[in-house]
């Protein structure tokens, strides 16, 4: 048996396989892949410990010990019973073409979405659309709307000033006057109905990453309402968001007045110079000025290849970090443990993310670096693409929504001390009561924010998948 396979840039698709007993087997759904294979597998625990410590598993890596995925960008091929994994899409190839203006270049960008939005239309069914009012959500329901008569937007609004967008999307909707239905996430039965139980039967195969619950009522209405093609803009961030270093390219072109001309235009000139001086020098180097200054030295990089460096020092850090942004752990860990995966898996709606189209995002890698960063802006040439079609308080906007209340209500909603009496995760040897205690003093005091909100959510989380999982052989 001879096969070939490749996975779109952005992981729309998935692919799942395995060998067992010398036999290939695979399948676009991880679910279709276990009930092909003749026996349980067991729980995957470097995977599982890397998903609490390193919040991310392997690219190649799922939750199950000898099954694997096919990480997004990748090509699999198997030839006389041997796999070989090659990544066919190589960003650090793509040349930045400098001779395209920026005005050309807007006008590219807005063209391929358009068609991209168009030939996912489906002709004779009503479609639907996240609206969240920010750019990217904005912007794909904005062109779908004029391009489809029958397109229903999906708002969800919050009485918590950190969730709430609402006043955006409302703006958008003005402007459009396009339908919506709208639902109120802040006050969700996280206990009874939307509780641990009901996310791990609509995602039996992950545990959890970030919360998805509060997006569970607007994808019940759409299935009630026959709705099987939602449009979203969750990819932009990926592909549109700028890097502040990127105006020193202008330095890299010889246009100097360019150049201190965004430098002016920043907040905060200090933190940028320190973080450009960061940028061309080598970790040897900043520990050697660290020592010198007394301050605590970094630790080596895990992995070689983040030590090294190019003759140019700032554009090899933005390169990586548009490279990073769609090749990382991170990347490959959303592109299958989403929302929109398990709703397609579960329930048949296709969830449509045109920002990640392989032709646009090759074509936003092709553009030089600065065109995304201008005058402080980190969406400027997302802005001027859809200056036109975006209302004024969309495009003036500089927030983002912060939603750790949501998760501090979906982990008040668990009983967590019956959780932890007799913890599997704390018996497998993933973690230990110390950092539950740790984590759960935090949060009885109301001082748990940031990175560890986020590290004793997938601690719960890794623990009820366990506990429901009906899939893999525990003992």
């Amino acid at each position: 048996m001879n096969i070939s396979h490749i996975r779109d840039i952005a992981g729309s698709d998935s692919f799942y396989y395995s060998q067992i007993d010398g036999d290939f087997v695979y399948a676009e759904k991880i679910g279709t892949l276990l009930n092909k294979i003749s026996s349980k597998p067991k729980p995957n625990l470097n995977a599982m410990h890397n998903f609490i410590h390193r919040e991310s598993v392997s690219p190649h890596e799922t939750m199950y010990e000898g099954i694997y995925r096919l990480p997004p960008g990748h090509k699999l091929t198997l030839e006389n019973n041997i796999v070989q994994i090659s990544r066919h899409w190589k960003p650090e190839e793509i040349q930045i073409d400098y001779n395209i203006s920026f005005d050309e270049a807007t006008q590219k960008f807005r063209h391929l979405l358009e068609k991209v939005i168009k030939n996912h239309l489906p002709k004779d069914a009503p479609v639907g659309c996240e609206l969240s009012g920010g750019f990217d959500s904005s912007s794909v329901f904005c062109i779908a709307s004029q391009m489809h008569s029958d397109v229903t937007a999906f708002v969800m609004d919050f009485d918590q000033p950190s969730c709430n967008e609402s006043h955006y999307a409302d703006a958008v909707l003005s402007n459009c006057n396009s339908k919506a239905i709208r639902h109120n996430c802040s006050n969700l039965d996280y206990k009874n109905k939307y509780n641990m139980a009901y996310n791990y039967a609509l995602s039996p195969h992950w545990p959890l990453w970030i919360t998805f619950t509060m997006f569970a009522p607007l994808m019940e209405i759409q299935r009630e309402r026959g709705i099987n093609t939602v449009f979203t803009g969750q990819f932009g961030d990926h592909v549109l968001f700028g890097h502040p270093l990127s105006i020193a390219n202008y330095l890299y072109q010889g246009r100097i007045d360019r150049f201190l001309y965004e430098w002016f235009k920043l907040d905060n000139k200090y933190a940028w110079s320190k973080m450009a001086l960061s940028s061309m020098l080598s970790p040897k180097q900043k520990n050697f000025l660290k020592k010198l200054i007394g301050k605590k030295t970094i630790p080596a990089a895990d992995n070689p290849s983040d030590t090294k460096k190019d003759v140019y020092g700032i554009l090899s850090v933005l390169r990586q970090d548009r490279i990073d942004r769609m090749s990382n752990n991170i990347h490959a860990m959303s592109s299958n443990n989403n929302f929109d995966k398990a709703v397609k898996e579960k329930y048949g709606i296709n969830y449509i993310d045109p920002l990640g189209d392989d032709e646009i995002v090759n074509f936003l890698f092709s553009l030089p670096y600065e065109f995304f960063f201008s005058q402080g802006n980190y969406r400027h040439f997302h802005i001027e693409a859809m200056r036109d079609l975006l209302p004024q308080k969309v495009i003036e906007r500089k927030d983002k929504a912060e939603f750790s209340v949501i998760l501090k209500q979906q982990i008040a909603a668990i009983d967590r001390k019956e959780l932890w009496e007799d913890s599997n995760i704390v018996r497998l040897g993933i973690i230990d009561n110390d950092m539950i205690d740790k984590f759960e003093a935090m949060f009885l005091s109301d001082t748990l924010e940031g990175y560890n909100l986020q590290q004793y959510w997938r601690m719960l989380n890794l623990e009820f998948w366990y506990i429901y999982n009906q899939y893999m052989d525990k003992d």
